[in-house]
């Protein structure tokens, strides 16, 4: 057997493994939070998509509405409402 046959089978199997990999692996969509949520769980399913606090998004959320003025952020939080679908169950 050739040198190169080894190696060639090496990297076949490699890609196996990876679109293998590819199709089984759960894509992770942004919902709204059904357990995470004060007014309409937007910054909760945010912190759930990202894995982080929900508590620290929404004081990072809090200071970038008091400081560019709250009507921007009450028009962004409200497209969001109706943009990011809610949590199905």
């Amino acid at each position: 057997m050739p040198k190169w046959r080894g190696e060639v089978e090496r990297i076949v199997d490699i890609d196996e493994a990876r679109s293998s990999i590819l199709t089984t692996a759960h894509m992770k969509k942004l919902h709204r939070s059904n357990a995470n949520k004060i007014l309409a769980g937007i910054i909760g399913g945010i912190g759930e998509y990202f894995d982080v606090d929900p508590v620290i998004l929404r004081l990072g959320w809090l200071l970038i509405v008091i400081s560019t003025g709250l009507v921007p952020g009450i028009i962004v939080y409200l497209l969001a409402i109706y943009i990011i679908p809610r949590k199905p169950g």
